[in-house]
């Protein structure tokens, strides 16, 4: 009776697949769940453009993208800060709805927003986990506050 080849018997397992490490300078990709803030549709023309607020206001914008960029969209938008959406027919704002149907973007069922410290607030489209900023809103004018 010949032996049994205890290699030729056993199942095959594939080497497992390599990992290619990111090239030096480059960041590997974020986890699918992790928000992504976008800014190829932002509304460089109209009344709540980044050009339009203090350079003060920008720097603090630019830092809490940077922290609400390592958050999971769960931690963003649960509980209303920073993060909540509303839905786009009941916007108070007359001229944030007229500048809507301008841009075409008056088709949207919801909007959505990020709350900074203070009255300042990015108003986007939230797709997937990408949150596509269009307006920096410094003096909470969009969707004014029920408390005032």
């Amino acid at each position: 009776m010949a032996k049994r080849d205890k290699k030729a018997t056993a199942a095959f397992v594939p080497p497992a697949a390599k990992r290619v490490p990111p090239r030096a300078g480059q960041l590997p990709p974020p986890p699918t769940d992790t928000l992504i803030v976008r800014f190829n549709e932002f509304d460089v023309d109209g009344p709540w453009c980044l050009t339009k607020a203090p350079g003060s206001e920008i720097r603090d914008l630019l830092a809490k993208i940077a922290s609400w960029e390592t958050m999971r969209l769960m931690e963003v938008f649960t509980g209303g800060t920073p993060g909540k959406d509303y839905d786009l027919p009941a916007l108070p704002n007359k001229v944030a709805r007229d500048r809507l149907r301008e841009l075409g973007k008056d088709d949207q069922d919801r909007i959505a927003r990020l709350a900074l410290d203070g009255p300042g607030r990015l108003y986007g489209f939230r797709r997937g986990s990408h949150f596509h900023a269009l307006w920096f809103d410094t003096r909470h004018e969009i969707w004014p506050s029920k408390k005032r």
